[in-house]
């Protein structure tokens, strides 16, 4: 089954998943993969094989860290991917830590109503794009999955419970690994990871109630823009648009971790530059974030005001596939700054919050429990009908 999931998301990859499509767009990932970059990705593979073979390594999976943090800012090969991912976040560390059944025990435990009817309800709209081209067998089975990796996780961090994003991550991830446990595990451990302070992100607050973190980070980019942008042309800019606080604009970038932000092909280059690079710290999610300020910023006679922003800055993510370009922008096209330079802007943002009260929301609870069963969206209530076996047609 698990191969299967793989090739029913491999089998569309020219062709978007969380995004809208258009023929445009696909012509221009195609143009951009086919003309450009698969001749990269090939040199890496071989570069990779190679340093493995030189190394006596057995596996891409053994590399030193260093190497794998430069492959991944270059982009791992496609069929390295799932792998790659499970090493950096240490999925078998998370099942020895919680046992191999765990997954399935999340899984009979009931949750507050109210989480499990938004997941319900998020479920059908997670892949709507993706699978309007799916058969109903297939479209049922790909809710089913997300549905079980979104309440494992609610149970699992019931001080999260669910929060809308979370959804297109657990998709993201069952894209890669094919599978609903591992999905499971790598969404644990990307957002808090029990397992080791340096694996993940660590950003609970980005999805707990009150979303202090997130929050916070979005005011902390705010000073770094008005740091390397230089505070002259940040004011011009964005305040003679009306834009009084960024998270008008980015919240969806920290939120999602740029998944509905950008093309497929861009959001893996950009997972593979965070999970190789992330060592506890979401410093790469800054940068990223940062490069598409500057690009917007450097696009001020195109965004003449708050409109032409608030819909080019979609327009214009929506359509990098140069994902080369991104990555090389948001590493060598800015200069370095640390976990440190990170801290000291957010104590600053922290001395300025000082004696305010912060942006508060509360997390519904119900008084009633969900059970599994009872979370299935009305699109894919024939769901739990259909048997593990069934022939399921890629279209």
């Amino acid at each position: 089954m698990t191969e299967f999931i793989r090739s029913v998301f491999s089998a569309r990859k020219r062709n978007e998943i969380f995004i809208q499509s258009s023929p445009d767009l696909v012509r221009e990932t195609v143009n951009y993969q086919e003309s450009f970059f698969l001749a990269k990705e090939e040199r890496r593979r071989a570069r990779m094989n190679e340093r493995v073979r030189k190394l006596s390594l057995g596996s891409v999976t053994n590399l030193p860290d260093p190497d794998l943090r430069e492959f991944g800012r270059k982009g791992f090969p496609t069929e390295f991917r799932c792998d790659i991912y499970e090493h950096l976040l240490a999925l078998k560390d998370f099942q020895s830590k919680y046992g191999e059944s765990y997954f399935e025990k999340c899984l009979k435990t009931d949750i507050p109503s109210s989480i499990g009817r938004v997941i319900q309800v998020d479920l059908p709209r997670t892949l709507s794009a993706f699978t309007s081209s799916c058969d109903e067998k297939t479209k049922s089975l790909l809710m089913k999955m997300l549905r079980d990796i979104l309440w494992a996780f609610a149970v699992h961090k019931p001080e999260i419970g669910y929060c809308q994003s979370l959804n297109f991550i657990a998709a993201f991830f069952l894209s890669i690994f094919g599978s609903a446990k591992k999905s499971f595990y790598a969404l644990v451990q990307l957002v808090d990871s029990p397992t080791s302070p340096y694996i993940g992100l660590h950003i609970p607050g980005y999805y707990a109630p009150g979303m202090t973190q997130l929050l916070s980070d979005i005011s902390v980019l705010e000073l770094m823009c008005r740091s390397r942008i230089g505070e002259k042309t940040y004011r011009n800019f964005f305040e003679k648009r009306e834009i009084s606080n960024l998270s008008m604009i980015v919240s969806e970038w920290f939120h999602t971790l740029f998944i509905t932000v950008f093309p497929i092909r861009t959001v893996e280059r950009i997972m593979d530059y965070i999970l190789s690079n992330c060592g506890g710290s979401n410093k790469v999610v800054f940068r990223i974030a940062f490069t598409i300020i500057r690009e917007l910023v450097e696009r001020k006679h195109e965004l003449v005001d708050l409109d032409e922003l608030m819909t080019g800055h979609k327009r214009i993510t929506r359509s990098w596939v140069d994902h080369n370009v991104l990555i090389n922008s948001a590493t060598r096209g800015i200069r370095l700054f640390s976990k440190n330079d990170l801290e000291k802007w957010r104590r600053i943002d922290r001395e300025r919050r000082q004696g305010q009260n912060g942006y508060t929301s509360q997390q519904p609870v119900g008084n009633t429990m969900m059970k599994l069963e009872e979370a299935i969206a009305p699109q894919t209530a024939q769901v739990l009908s259909v048997p593990e076996d069934s022939e399921l047609v890629i279209n």
